[in-house]
């Protein structure tokens, strides 16, 4: 006959595991998430700084230049708002895995 600890022991070494396996899964999603989230912040900081050099040079922008670049800086700004929210707010752990991408 076995001790009557060892389902509980068992139980509980599977338990850990699943959290410490989950935990990975989050630092997973999470460093996936910051490093999408720094591309594209990055790509839109880039496409603004190059239409500010253009009009800092002398050369006009178009109206519909200075209405995107307008538009890109309000992204961008709505952008770095909306991911510090996110991790205000718990960042990966807040999102369900069956939510995630």
């Amino acid at each position: 006959m076995l001790p009557s600890w060892r389902p509980v022991a068992g139980s509980y070494f599977i338990d850990h595991a699943r959290k410490s396996g989950n935990r990975r899964l989050d630092d997973e999603f999470a460093d996936g998430y910051n490093e999408a989230a720094n591309i594209s912040v990055e790509i839109l900081a880039k496409t603004i700084g190059d239409l500010q050099k253009r009009a800092a040079s002398g050369d006009f922008l178009s109206e519909h230049e200075q209405f995107l670049s307008g538009k890109l800086y309000e992204l961008k700004a709505d952008m770095e708002k909306a991911l510090y929210d996110f991790w205000e707010q718990g960042g990966p752990s807040s999102v369900r895995a069956d939510e995630r991408p």
